[in-house]
């Protein structure tokens, strides 16, 4: 530790200064940063995606107070193995850590990254936490919802494919303009067309090296940070002891955005729309519901904010399906301006199928005084039943939201109570965040324990491995 400041490395999956989450986690985590760095050294690492590129050094660079290394890592892998596995970005991760003393590892998403690192980190004596933003640690596939089969899963980027494909499919796109296809998630390194109702199996997928390597996950991390305790409870509570635990929720900056802003409802409800136009997102059922309530005599408007280039087809599918409702499409927000969106609408729906655990949205529209419909099984939905500031739907299907806004126009003294002024302390402030997290960084580095017996073992297992060639 030089000069009583923390050195800390975080591990991301993408760069933070790029605003493509619909859920404005890069913008929480850039407000976080900017937070931690009056209190700590930073260094962040993450990978770029390139055509041809594979992962052979690391370029670093200041940025704003903090050192950034960057790795350049290919679109699409020639194996599966290579997603989760990758001797390459292996030894990166390794010359980086022997490049500072850092005193603490914080992995906020091992996506775009090789599930060895928790087993470097421990080898090497330095105290690592994980963030569970998502699912990935358990399984290949960001988000699942209803059976589970394959064309219910959303898969991850990386994917497999070879580089000639992903030159073609680029060439495509140049010659016809304007892109077609379900595959604007591909380019921003989250989601994989590859795996999305493709005709490999699941069984194939799921490979036994992965589930080795996740094991090892659970074994060399030393502490697991969840966002939400109904995710840990659902998915992790087998698999991550309790004395790893640590919980926090997301903050919000909480110092200009107190405000009680006048409002009226109009004669129908406005609602709001902010993320992915895709499936998964829920927006089909969001725009047929919208339908729903007009036949029965309510000219409901619908703002919807989210791209409509790159996922051409779908959005040319959503303009057919939303008919003659009320509905205005104004493209991506920038999360400066996301206090004037708020204004447009009265409602924020929030009707994603996947159990996300982010609340960003969702606690900056109750901030604005807008109430909140969403998925009860997600961190939001969890935060406006605790704090009776909108409605958790339990299945997101277009008759189920249809009867919630029908119940909210037809009960407007229920609504305003949800849109009421803020009372007591149900925020928690990046503030709070980054104090939370200062503690417990002090007392991992301070207390740090190698696990030598996990670490003896791996190291044997290796060895054996290399013998049998």
């Amino acid at each position: 530790m030089s000069s009583g400041r923390l050195k800390l490395l975080y591990v991301l999956d993408s760069s933070p200064f790029r605003s493509c989450s619909p859920a404005f986690f890069n913008t929480y985590f850039v407000e976080f940063l900017h937070a931690v760095k009056k209190e700590a050294d930073i260094s962040i690492y993450y990978p770029v995606f390139s055509i041809v590129a594979e992962p052979t050094d690391c370029v670093s660079a200041e940025r704003d107070g903090f050192k950034e290394y960057t790795v350049k890592i290919p679109e699409r892998y020639s194996r599966f193995s290579d997603v989760f596995d990758n001797p390459q970005l292996d030894e990166i991760f390794e010359k980086i850590l022997l490049s500072d003393s850092f005193d603490m590892v914080h992995i906020i998403s091992l996506k775009n990254h090789s599930m060895n690192y928790p087993f470097i980190a421990s080898k090497m004596g330095v105290p690592l936490l994980v963030s569970v933003i998502d699912n990935y640690i358990l399984t290949p596939f960001l988000f699942s919802y209803g059976e589970k089969d394959a064309c219910h899963e959303i898969r991850y980027s990386n994917f497999v494919s070879n580089q000639l494909s992903s030159i073609i499919r680029r060439a495509k796109s140049f010659v016809l303009g304007r892109k077609k296809g379900y595959n604007w998630y591909e380019q921003i390194g989250r989601y994989s067309s590859f795996y999305n109702c493709s005709s490999i199996k699941l069984e194939q997928v799921l490979s036994a090296a992965r589930n080795v390597l996740r094991k090892e996950v659970f074994d060399f991390t030393m502490k697991f940070h969840f966002f939400s305790k109904e995710q840990y409870e659902k998915n992790y509570s087998k698999f991550v002891s309790e004395e790893k635990l640590f919980f926090m929720g997301q903050g919000v900056e909480i110092s200009d955005a107190l405000k009680s802003r006048p409002f009226e409802i109009g004669d129908c409800i406005s609602y709001g729309f902010i993320g992915d136009i895709i499936p998964e997102e829920g927006v089909f059922e969001l725009v047929e519901a919208l339908r729903i309530l007009k036949g029965k005599g309510f000219n409901s408007k619908l703002h919807v904010y989210g791209e409509i280039f790159e996922n051409a087809d779908l959005f040319d599918r959503l303009k057919i399906k939303s008919g003659d409702i009320d509905i205005y499409f104004h493209g991506p927000v920038d999360s400066g301006r996301l206090y004037s969106v708020f204004d447009n609408f009265d409602v924020l729906v929030m009707p994603s199928k996947w159990d996300r655990p982010d609340t960003y949205l969702a606690l900056n529209a109750v901030l604005s005084r807008r109430s909140v419909v969403a998925r009860a099984e997600t961190a939001a939905g969890e935060f406006i039943k605790k704090n009776g500031r909108g409605v958790a739907v339990k299945e997101i299907t277009a008759q189920s939201l249809s009867e919630v806004f029908l119940s909210l126009e037809n009960d407007r003294k229920r609504l305003y109570y949800y849109m009421r002024p803020l009372e007591g302390d149900i925020f928690e402030s990046i503030e709070s965040n980054v104090n939370k997290l200062m503690e417990l960084y002090k007392k991992m580095s301070e207390n740090n324990l190698p696990e030598t017996s996990f670490v003896g073992k791996r190291l044997f297992r290796k060895r054996l491995d290399r013998i049998k060639g």
